[in-house]
């Protein structure tokens, strides 16, 4: 069996719109490459598109259609199968900067990598932004801990997945995979990751092109949404691996803070955890959130967050 350097994941539902530039953008790679394209019940033609580009490309193409499960449920069933020593989750709307995204693998499959990262594009109204996750100018391999403490501390933390390549065995042997059912499934699926990985290495390339767009996740916001992203603060209190990450503190309190600000909703429990260890957290502007939450504590809607319902 020839070998796969990279296994690409691409979760489909819904997108017919987006999703023949985004394939196409993929099959023009010229890397050793299995494609596994998971409809996830799709309701318009985007199965057809599918049909269309298995048929052009049988042999490196997987399909897998499955009962509605969600991204995090999609990526998952990619992941179980996949071949590939590396593994990469796309999503459907956007696309990859083909020529960018071949020369950023190319150059790093050899290095035994956990994680390979890349920039990103925003196009939002075909106006781009580049996204460079990078500020503070790590160019070497460095431990994932030290990258997400570094990125934390510098207000640079990325959480999307698409825009990195992760070695397989990396990701099975330690048991990671997407929480199925929870929105924002990057925020926890990341913080993991990084507090695993033992090689990681960025590279200053726009791999990949974010396509912003009404109707999507991030667009969207609703009180769920908002649970969600509550439950994954909370889930960090209680992981005792992830515990031990610096700065983390920092990104909770941004968690609590954005549904302080838009919601005025505050989980008693993360409020009562970060106020106990308020001298731990190192920067002015995110004891300054605190302060502002706690003056206004009685005014807000106090939830207690238990588990995804």
């Amino acid at each position: 069996m020839e070998k796969i350097d990279l296994t690409i994941v691409v979760p489909i539902y819904n997108v017919e719109k987006y999703l023949e530039e985004c394939l196409e953008s993929i099959y023009r790679l010229s890397i050793k490459k299995e494609v596994i394209l998971v409809n996830d019940e799709s309701q318009d033609n985007s199965y057809l598109i599918i049909e269309k580009f298995k048929s052009l490309y049988p042999q490196i193409t997987v399909v897998i259609t499955q009962k509605n499960k969600g991204l995090s449920g999609a990526r998952n069933s990619g992941l179980e199968i996949a071949r590939g020593k590396y593994i990469a989750f796309i999503d459907s709307d956007d696309y990859i900067n083909t020529e960018n995204y071949e020369c950023f693998f190319k150059e790093n499959k050899d290095k035994k990598l956990d994680i390979i990262m890349g920039n990103f594009i925003r196009k939002k109204n075909e106006v781009e932004t580049i996204c460079n996750k990078n500020r503070f100018k790590i160019d070497n391999i460095v431990e994932g801990k030290y990258f997400f403490e570094t990125m934390i501390l510098y207000n640079n933390f990325y959480v999307e997945v698409w825009d990195d390549i992760y070695r397989k065995d990396f990701l099975v042997e330690n048991k990671l995979k997407f929480k199925e059912g929870l929105l924002h499934e990057d925020i926890l699926f990341s913080v993991e990751v990084f507090e695993k990985a033992k090689r990681v290495k960025y590279i200053n390339s726009e791999i990949y092109t974010y396509r912003e767009r009404e109707g999507s996740i991030t667009k969207n916001m609703t009180l769920k949404n908002s649970y969600h992203k509550l439950y994954i603060a909370k889930n960090f209190l209680k992981n005792t691996d992830i515990q031990r990450l610096n700065n983390l503190e920092l990104l909770i309190i941004n968690i609590l803070w954005s549904e302080f600000r838009f919601n005025s909703l505050i989980e008693k429990e993360i409020f009562i955890h970060l106020i106990k260890r308020i001298k731990k957290i190192s920067k002015i502007k995110s004891i300054l959130k605190l302060m502002v939450i706690f003056i206004s504590y009685p005014f807000s809607k106090k939830i207690k967050v238990e588990s995804i319902k």
